[in-house]
């Protein structure tokens, strides 16, 4: 497997974008949409952040299983958390992966579906604002991007 992973964990270049935009930068290769529901009540909310990669690339699985590359996973973060009474990310599995530099390691192929959910308190109907940081990189043609940060607000 190629070094190149490395680079991409030690050299961060955060990217912005405008909330409601699914891809960081064009012809970046993941995009991530955003899909929620709320109770009746309105208190509980539950958001599903679908990142979809396009053939070949792989992002660091979160947790990664490896602390040595553990700042490039794939990472899903609510804003001001503090205002909620609850917040639960939860990741899937990812595959593992050995490579004889870094050693072991999960990362994610094609779809990822991370799951969020919020418990907001009494009369709080804000917006709930979350990102997505992606950091992608394609073993096949040796190359990796700098990691991008993909804005969502949810209703």
């Amino acid at each position: 497997m190629p070094r190149f992973i490395c680079l991409g964990v030690l050299g961060w270049l955060a990217v912005g974008v405008a909330v409601g935009q699914d891809s960081p930068r064009p012809n970046f290769p993941a995009k991530a949409t955003v899909t929620s529901k709320t109770t009746d009540d309105g208190r509980k909310l539950s958001i599903r952040v679908t990142v979809k990669l396009d053939p070949g690339w792989t992002v660091l699985a979160n947790p990664s299983g490896n602390p040595k590359i553990s700042t490039g996973q794939l990472r899903v973060r609510v804003h001001d958390k503090e205002r909620f009474d609850s917040v639960e990310v939860r990741y899937p599995k990812g595959t593992p992966i050995k490579d004889d530099l870094l050693g072991e390691f999960n990362v994610y192929r094609d779809t990822v579906l991370v799951e969020v959910d919020i418990t907001r308190r009494p009369n709080d109907t804000r917006a709930v604002k979350l990102d997505t940081r992606v950091l992608a990189f394609n073993n096949q043609i040796g190359v990796q991007t700098g990691p991008a940060i993909i804005n969502h607000q949810v209703p």
